[in-house]
Order: C-alpha cells, then sequence, then structure tokens
C-alpha cells in the first residue's frame, strides 16, 4: 500500500473539499503539499487517484479502481514543542526557539553541538511537513 503523508492541516483542507463535493480543489491542494523526489509537485493522475481513494475510502463513493492503486492520504504527525537540555535544566521550545537556542548557546554547546542541534531541527521540519527523513552512518 503507498501512502501520502501531509500535514494535518492539509488533510482538514482536502477533507472540507471532499465534503462540499470540490474534487478538484481537493486534488490541487494535495498535489501543491506533496513533492516528489525531484521537488516538483506530486502528479496529476497520482493526485486524482489518490484523492478518489479518499472519497472510496472515507465517503461512501465508489472508486473501486482508486481503492486498489490510489495511494492513502494520511496526516503527519507534526512537532510543535520539544524538550531540550542545553545544560541549564530542560526548557520546553518550538523548533523555531530550539534553532536559536541553539545559536545563543553557541559558546557554552560548541561549534558541533551547536550544527546538530540545527540539522534536528532541519529534521523535525521535514518530518512535519509529511517529508520522508532517514538516518545516515557516518564513515
Amino acid at each position: 500500500m503507498s501512502v501520502v503523508i501531509v500535514s494535518g492541516e492539509i488533510y482538514h483542507q482536502i477533507r472540507d473539499d471532499l465534503s462540499n463535493e470540490k474534487k478538484i480543489a481537493a486534488i490541487k491542494k494535495l498535489r501543491a503539499a506533496v513533492r516528489g523526489p525531484d521537488d516538483k509537485p506530486m502528479g496529476l493522475r497520482e493526485a486524482k487517484v489518490a484523492v478518489e481513494r479518499m472519497l472510496h475510502d472515507n465517503f461512501d463513493k465508489n472508486y473501486p479502481g482508486a481503492a486498489k492503486e490510489g495511494a492513502k492520504i494520511m496526516a503527519g504527525p507534526i512537532i510543535s514543542e520539544i524538550v531540550c537540555d542545553f545544560g541549564d535544566g530542560p526548557i520546553t521550545v518550538d523548533v523555531e526557539e530550539m534553532q536559536l537556542k541553539a545559536l545563543t548557546q553557541l559558546e557554552t554547546i560548541g561549534l558541533e553541538a551547536c550544527g546538530r542541534m540545527l540539522e534536528l531541527c532541519q529534521v523535525i521540519k521535514a518530518f512535519s511537513e509529511g517529508r520522508r527523513v532517514g538516518i545516515l552512518e557516518e564513515e
């Protein structure tokens, strides 16, 4: 089964469009929200079939072909707060605050730790946008 992950906000917008019988608007939103590995929008046919699968699965519409071949649209979790400890005790921050805190604590935590924290912020943002993230093994 193929899965397309979008933010919770986009997922609700697509569901609202489909509830109001605005299939084309839902397809446009899905295409704009999902990027391929080449950073191009999702293909028109792929988005259409995914939206039709959602219609079939959730709105009792009859799209048996889409149910078999269409990607399942799912809402990805968005990380809104993180608990960090930069040596002064745990604090709760959002991703932007975490970036700023890492940069302002550069002298305390060091360049390497600061770089790793900023890299982690990029990963969290990508994950929250529904993009795939992975782990690279260091050589």
